[in-house]
């Protein structure tokens, strides 16, 4: 510990990893991490039922964001472990994975709305279209904390910002000194 460096990258890493342990979907009055996504899509309890092979695959593959965080977070401490081949991917994946999970949820729940709502038939002509709530209706702060940390990845791996050592033990004040924005890339 006495070698890590408080980067903005690491500091991200790190938010991937604690940010999958908080809430990241709310939906009827049910609050769903990262974690319990992943442990729902592996069990083959009553939730196989309902849930189809996509979505299952889905739930099971947000283990790639802590991942990606854990994979940055090991490089750094251990260097002399070669996770090179695994880091550049690392830096993209979060905020790619939880992009598309956005857009799918967004659609699959305005399709179940609409399904819902054509299949009340004659009725549904006598009350008023209501749509189907929005995204910031359902993602919680875990999903926001980590999307904001794969942002932030992406933009450092691709040069738009530089990254910079915040806190240094030498000194024990902040330090705005930057560093090669892609070290370890």
């Amino acid at each position: 510990m006495k070698n890590f460096k408080f980067t903005g990258v690491n500091i991200a890493a790190a938010l991937l990893v604690l940010a999958y342990f908080l809430p990241w979907v709310s939906a009827n009055g049910q609050d769903g991490s990262g974690f319990r996504m992943l442990t729902t899509g592996i069990s083959p309890g009553m939730a196989a039922m309902f849930i189809d092979g996509t979505s299952r695959l889905f739930m099971i593959l947000t283990v790639l964001v802590p991942l990606s965080g854990g994979i940055i977070l090991k490089q750094e401490l251990a260097p002399v472990v070669n996770l090179q081949k695994y880091l550049r991917p690392a830096f993209f994946l979060p905020a790619m994975f939880l992009g598309i999970g956005a857009a799918v949820v967004q659609y699959k729940v305005s399709a179940a709305f609409e399904k819902v709502y054509s299949g009340m038939g004659a009725i549904s002509s006598f009350m008023p279209k209501v749509s189907a709530p929005g995204l910031f209706d359902m993602l919680g702060l875990g999903f926001y904390i980590s999307m904001a940390a794969g942002i932030y990845l992406i933009l450092v791996a691709i040069g738009k910002v530089q990254d910079k050592e915040y806190f240094s033990q030498g000194n024990a004040s902040l330090s705005g000194e930057p560093t090669a924005p892609s070290d370890n890339l």
